[in-house]
């Protein structure tokens, strides 16, 4: 062994106790103290148990809800028919039937004009809406509805009527009647017995002698806004079936009128 020196090597200083320095590595994210991992389970159970009065109270609300929606949503039924738009002949068309007429979309728009509607619309008494008793609304497109809508199984309309909203009143004798139109104030007052609304263009004898006492409101709508609005409800599909059907849908909220 020669004589040259060995030169040490340099250490580094060591930390002083105002220096951070780590033990390890630093644990991910997802891991514990201990350093087990903790799974997405664990997490979401500590999270419930943390909120788990704001967890009740969301599920009670919820459930209230739904049971006022159940109850105070009047229910809907919808009804289904299948029009076939042909019939066999000597060509295959009918009267109504033209090559212009093929079109899905010119059916449809055939189906909602006033021509078809408003018959409906009449025949059904479409354009009465009510009567209104005890603050019951009744709904829409249904003609006379509720337990007094045989009251209006006479009236009939003509194109002189007064459009608007009326109230039918009976004294408490039972013994004289007065229709009020609630736009105009006018109003016309009679026996039970005789015909109501003449002033207003009405055909109308309902029989009053079970509503000595007490009052009713309805409204009077012209056949065309009437067809209008039942039109944009009546859903067509042509598509499924093919061009020679046509298959029309319905809701309303009386079973047997819809």
């Amino acid at each position: 062994m020669t004589g040259a020196s060995l030169t040490p090597h340099e250490q580094a200083p060591l930390p002083t106790g105002s220096e951070p320095f780590a033990l390890g590595p630093a644990m991910p994210p997802g891991y514990g103290g201990d350093g087990g991992a903790i799974s997405p389970l664990a997490r979401f159970l500590s999270a419930l148990r943390r909120f788990k009065w704001v967890v009740l109270l969301v599920w009670v609300a919820g459930i209230g809800a739904s049971f006022l929606a159940t109850k105070l949503m009047p229910p809907k039924y919808r009804v289904q028919a299948t029009l076939n738009l042909f019939r066999r002949g000597d060509n295959g068309t009918t009267p109504i039937q033209s090559r212009e007429l093929l079109d899905s979309r010119q059916w449809e728009e055939l189906l909602k004009t006033d021509a078809v509607l408003k018959p409906v619309v009449e025949s059904r008494r479409l354009y009465i809406r009510g009567p209104r008793s005890s603050g019951i609304v009744p709904p829409p497109l249904e003609g006379p509805w509720g337990p007094d809508a045989g009251l209006f199984d006479t009236f009939t309309r003509t194109d002189q009527t007064v459009h608007g909203n009326y109230k039918l009143s009976v004294d408490g004798a039972g013994n004289r009647w007065t229709l009020t139109n609630e736009v105009t104030g006018q109003t016309e007052r009679g026996n039970v017995g005789e015909d109501v609304g003449r002033a207003f263009a009405m055909q109308w004898s309902p029989p009053l002698a079970s509503m000595a006492g007490r009052s009713i409101e309805f409204e009077v709508l012209t056949p065309n806004e009437v067809a209008a609005d039942l039109g944009s409800r009546i859903q067509v599909n042509m598509a499924a079936m093919g061009a020679r059907f046509m298959r029309l849908f319905y809701e309303g909220q009386d079973p047997e009128r819809t």
